[in-house]
């Protein structure tokens, strides 16, 4: 993986975000401010408490659309295991455990979820909850530490880096860690973090969270 190519793809992108008014981005942002403002692992209506922390005025592409909806499918786990869903949260945001642990002990939870709701209601086949939504997790959780990632774009993005040895789409935690060693590198450029967080409408810069506006732009 190459610096110099990470620094080009860089400077790119902050030309771009200089020239913006209306950040093609924000929905993102205004899903995750809405998050902070809802989340309540200890709330007793969980199913309204989740269902409020994944909303946004702007946008539910995230974890909403014709073939792709995560967040329909957890309502119903939810509506029919509430506290077995609250305590996979619960693990999934214990940050101090090993992270590929959690995330595959989160999948696990929703494959047995799934195929209990099956026996009742056999119209649902997946969860959805893929690599791409239980980032979405972690990074609202922890936007400092985290972002979305989704797999195949990561992987084209690492190629462009003239990167030897690529992660497989199922190295979850691999392919975390190198958005975490890429975002240490962009956000040496106060600049950038200071355009990013004005566009985003932030009272400070998003952190790691950022690395999945970054890799859509550079994959352009």
């Amino acid at each position: 993986m190459r610096v110099a190519k990470i620094i080009e793809h860089k400077d790119r992108w902050k030309n771009h975000l200089k020239a913006q008014k209306e950040y093609e981005e924000y929905y993102k942002y205004d899903c995750l401010d809405n998050y902070n403002a809802f989340w309540d692992l200890e709330e007793l209506d969980f199913a309204a408490m989740y269902e409020k922390s994944f909303a946004g005025k702007i946008s539910h592409a995230l974890w909403d659309g014709s073939h792709y909806s995560p967040r329909s499918v957890m309502l119903l786990f939810i509506a029919q295991q509430k506290e077995i869903v609250r305590s996979c949260f619960r693990d999934l945001y214990m940050d101090e455990n090993d992270l590929g642990l959690r995330i595959k002990r989160f999948i696990d939870h929703c494959d047995q979820m799934l195929a209990d709701l099956q026996r009742k209601d056999n119209k649902h086949n997946t969860h959805y909850h893929d690599l791409k939504m239980v980032t979405t997790y972690l990074a609202f959780e922890f936007p400092e530490k985290y972002c979305i990632i989704e797999p195949v774009p990561f992987i084209q993005f690492l190629d462009s880096l003239d990167m030897k040895n690529l992660p497989q789409v199922f190295e979850s935690e691999r392919l975390i860690k190198l958005s975490q060693t890429v975002y240490k590198i962009i956000s040496k450029d106060e600049e950038l973090l200071y355009l990013h967080t004005k566009l985003t409408r932030g009272n400070s810069n998003r952190g790691v969270f950022m690395m999945h506006d970054f890799i859509a732009y550079s994959n352009n």
